[in-house]
């Protein structure tokens, strides 16, 4: 388990921390989104915090069932945050809005008809990609032949 602490520019001492917390964190605009912690294996939600003074902090998504874990991803170069849940059989991606929640992008998706996992890595607000194509708006475009995503 992790402790967050966030210091000004050129400070010694940390202006807020939190603890614990997961090894996941991003900033958007004055915030600052943080993995929640049940245990050292279990990371079940994301909470919002302002990031100059740790207060104000707001719970944007807590998964109940404890077979998932949540996973915070942040593009490099792009405003949006990414959350994942995921377990051995079975992944979701969504992009968080703000303190309302998680606007989701895939729905669950299991196993493919080899048995192997179907890895999701987003892209863009409206894009993430599969271990074989690129899902645009929901509608798939298939990658070309022996190119997969890594």
């Amino acid at each position: 388990m992790y402790e967050l602490q966030v210091y000004k520019v050129n400070h010694s001492k940390p202006i807020w921390k939190h603890s614990p917390v997961g090894p996941s964190a991003a900033f958007q605009g004055g915030h600052i989104y943080f993995q929640t912690v049940d245990n050292a294996l279990r990371y079940p939600g994301v909470i919002q915090a302002d990031a100059q003074t740790g207060k104000s902090r707001t719970q944007v998504f807590h998964e109940d069932d404890t077979r998932f874990n949540v996973e915070l991803h942040k593009p490099a170069n792009q405003r949006d945050i990414f959350i994942k849940t995921a377990n051995a059989l079975s992944q979701r991606i969504g992009r968080i809005v703000g303190s309302s929640g998680v606007e989701w992008m895939t729905p669950a998706i299991p196993k493919d008809a080899h048995g192997s996992g179907i890895s999701l890595f987003p892209v863009s607000a409206h894009a993430y990609a599969t271990n074989k194509s690129i899902v645009v708006n929901g509608k798939s475009y298939a990658l070309p032949k022996n190119i997969k995503t890594q």
